[in-house]
């Protein structure tokens, strides 16, 4: 995790994201009475910047939350926020602390190891369309493309 934007005195860390489509709020700790006036002072502050951008909050480093951290979190629903977790401990550890909707979002670590179905799709597209180009080119020129182990 990078460094935290902030730090508060209760032990919540909170991270902002300030992407393209969405800003993020990346939370860590305990979400608790002492940490909900500044949280909620720096989504405030960042709702100016907004301009038509999501909000996502991710609830995936909480450890507890307590009323005032519920109360919240279900406002920052209410305005809209997205509610996120990325694990599936995180989703067990928050559903039983709140009952505000949440989307699970499973990071999958093999799939990242892979070539996504995309990448494939024009990897083979441009492999098709080099061969194409090559064949042309050989068939202008009055020779043939050996396959492998052919001899010319």
């Amino acid at each position: 995790m990078p460094k935290p934007s902030r730090r508060n005195a209760s032990g919540l860390a909170y991270y902002m994201h300030d992407g393209p489509a969405a800003f993020r709020f990346q939370l860590a700790g305990d979400l608790s009475q002492e940490s909900t006036a500044d949280l909620d002072q720096a989504r405030q502050t960042a709702s100016s910047s907004l301009g038509g951008r999501s909000l996502i909050v991710d609830l995936t480093g909480i450890e507890n939350i307590d009323t005032a951290g519920r109360e919240l979190i279900e406002k920052w629903h209410g305005l809209g926020a997205q509610v996120v977790v990325t694990t599936r401990e995180a989703k067990a550890r928050i559903q039983s602390m709140t009952s505000v909707p949440f989307r699970f979002l499973e990071k999958n670590s093999e799939r990242s190891e892979w070539l996504s179905g995309r990448a494939v799709v024009w990897l083979l597209a441009a492999t098709f369309l080099f061969l194409s180009v090559a064949t042309v080119i050989a068939e202008r020129n009055g020779s043939s493309i050996p396959f492998m182990g052919q001899a010319r």
